[in-house]
């Protein structure tokens, strides 16, 4: 049986030079775990003259999750299920409490990134962390419009 799978988008987003914004978060429920298989950022805009965005993927304590719009999550594979998880997107009040995984150069010129995780490589939820991309854009950067979506098993 194929074990249900689901994706959360955020919006497109702007980031102006010298910030660091969280793209997408995924929050589990106080019950289950997440485990992300695949997750995506990509940009739009840029130029040649343009700089790397530093893209990390994070765990993120919940209680300091900031201010954020709701993003709806939507079943990829497995059979229909109410999914238990929350995500949200375009982040004004950044979380707190961030422990990078991972963090990796977005270069302008080559502007998508996405990162498929292996049957028994998938990067897990801490117990009462959610996951999530932030973005850095660095202080010469220009303004640059992402999109990202992380896309995660429920355990």
């Amino acid at each position: 049986m194929a074990n249900r799978r689901y994706r959360a988008n955020s919006a497109a987003f702007s980031y102006a030079a010298n910030t660091t914004k969280t793209l997408i978060l995924v929050d589990p429920p106080a019950n289950r775990d997440l485990a992300i298989t695949e997750w995506g950022v990509s940009a739009d805009g840029v130029t040649g003259a343009a700089l790397a965005l530093v893209v990390e993927l994070c765990h993120v304590t919940v209680a300091t999750a900031g201010t954020s719009t709701a993003a709806t999550p939507v079943q990829v594979r497995g059979k229909t299920a109410t999914v238990g998880a929350s995500a949200a997107h375009s982040y004004t009040v950044e979380p707190t409490v961030v422990t990078v995984i991972s963090s990796v150069y977005l270069s302008p010129n080559t502007p998508t990134l996405i990162v498929q995780l292996p049957l028994g490589g998938e990067i897990e939820s801490n117990v009462g962390e959610a996951l999530a991309i932030r973005v850095t854009n660095p202080a010469s950067g220009t303004t640059v419009n992402l999109r990202g979506y992380i896309e995660w098993e429920e355990r």
